[in-house]
């Protein structure tokens, strides 16, 4: 059902129209959260800097949640080479992209908050594109189509494998970009009023990731739509090895539960494969294990399996780079596997817990005195005070 009071914000009308440098264009915040970005925050932030929208209407925020490696160097570098630009530095303890974002936002002096992380690089009119959307839709949070690139052999692999929709299940703004802006459960990054941020936040602080996914369903929940517009264009850099795409999968499966869980509308079947694969093929080899049963327990692993080859042989053919067709199946396997262990560890977590607070609760009723306990108590008092002997 239409929400009136939050689709009905500030259009900003003279934006559709206006071009760059004229004086009513809103003032924008680029939200930065960063951590251990030494390798990409450079080229990340020289595309922000780079933007065509005017450079007086732009602020840059950068949250570091105590970056390990050179991070914080590279910052203070890029702010003593722009000393002319409105560029600062914030610290983040509590160490979390949704925690650095409150902070961001609550520092913000921007009309229009833009996302962009310390792990990417947008196109030189991106900025301009979402300010555009927000002002000619009727969207609480646009964003656009982002391409995977990587370093590497195997990083080219995870990119090539991220990008295909055996890698992201059919994610709009990675696999299937639209022709013309199009309503979406989710995009990448995100631009928002900040009104909107204010109304509707703050941001999930205790997880690791999934933060923008679950305000995306916040949005959706309170009557906002959220856009994607091809117009708008990243580059995301993927990871480098198959043992830190495991863990960023695993906590993408482990959160996105949590985010099911507090959303249930938001629930799609792309979502439900890879944690039934996990179980399909664990049940699978326990069969064969278990007993004489044939070449059936077998089945499910040999047809993922074929599947995987196939599906590695297509794209690597399609990325003009065949020689990843040999590392691919081992990336889809990561992905999908990380994935539906961490959506399985989170379901049980979450099973384990109401069962706790039920059997906390139930314990806590039984142990608890009765009124008409202790009324009988009084009353078999009173005669037993009646009846002693003078």
């Amino acid at each position: 059902m239409r929400h009136p009071t939050l689709v009905d914000a500030p259009r900003f009308p003279d934006m559709v129209a206006a071009e760059p440098g004229k004086p009513d264009l809103p003032l924008v915040t680029v939200v930065m959260p960063v951590f251990n970005e030494a390798s990409w925050i450079d080229r990340s932030l020289t595309s922000v800097l780079g933007q065509d929208y005017p450079a007086d209407r732009v602020e840059i925020l950068i949250a570091d949640s105590r970056s390990e490696d050179q991070t914080v160097e590279c910052v203070h570098r890029a702010i003593r080479r722009h000393a002319g630009r409105r560029i600062r530095l914030l610290h983040n303890p509590r160490r979390t992209p949704g925690a650095a974002l409150n902070l961001m936002i609550g520092e913000a002096r921007g009309e229009i908050i833009v996302r962009v992380d310390g792990h990417s690089e947008i196109a030189l009119d991106y900025i301009r594109n979402c300010v555009r959307s927000l002002c000619s839709h009727e969207a609480l949070n646009v964003g656009g189509c982002v391409r995977s690139s990587g370093a590497g052999y195997v990083g080219r692999a995870i990119a090539a494998a991220t990008g295909s929709f055996w890698g992201n299940g059919g994610a709009r703004y990675r696999s299937r970009p639209p022709d013309e802006p199009t309503y979406v459960d989710t995009v990448q990054f995100g631009a928002w009023r900040r009104g909107t941020l204010l109304r509707l936040g703050p941001f999930v602080e205790e997880w690791p990731v999934n933060e923008d996914c679950e305000f995306n369903a916040r949005i959706r929940h309170a009557g906002g739509k959220v856009l994607l517009d091809p117009a708008i264009r990243a580059t995301y850099f993927s990871r480098r090895s198959l043992r830190t795409l495991a863990r960023q999968y695993f906590r993408y499966g482990l959160l996105k539960w949590r985010v099911i869980a507090r959303h249930p509308r938001q629930l799609r079947a792309r979502q439900l494969a890879p944690p039934a694969l996990v179980v399909a093929l664990g049940a699978s080899v326990t069969a064969a294990f278990a007993g004489p049963a044939g070449d059936l327990p077998m089945a499910v692993p040999a047809i993922y399996l074929a599947a995987i080859l196939m599906g590695a042989a297509r794209i690597g053919m399609r990325s003009g780079q065949p020689s990843s067709t040999w590392i691919l199946p081992f990336v889809f396997a990561t992905m999908h596997l990380s994935y539906g262990i961490g959506v399985l560890v989170g379901m049980c977590r979450d099973v384990l817990v109401r069962t706790a607070h039920a059997a906390t609760r139930v314990s806590e009723r039984l142990l608890r005195p009765s009124r008409s306990g202790s009324g009988m108590s009084k009353k078999a008092g009173i005669l037993k005070k009646r009846d002693a002997p003078l």
